[in-house]
């Protein structure tokens, strides 16, 4: 059925993804904390998919983001 060869595919993206991108996520990831520790903040553009409002407006978001 459908719903399988879509769980398929998601983690055949997903496991792409880990290990062509873990590096790189990693590296973003101690650039961002280093910003919020020395009093910075994370700037996000949103692309018109409520990315921004899913990180800042749930109850218990980074309260460092800024849209």
């Amino acid at each position: 059925m459908y719903i399988e060869k879509y769980f398929e595919e998601m983690k055949s993206v997903l496991e792409k993804i880990e290990q062509t991108q873990t590096e790189t996520i990693k590296k973003c990831a101690k650039v961002i904390a280093d910003s919020l520790v020395n009093g910075g903040a994370w700037h996000i553009q949103d692309s018109g998919h409520m990315l921004m409002h899913e990180l800042i407006t749930r109850s218990g978001g980074l309260a460092a983001i800024k849209p």
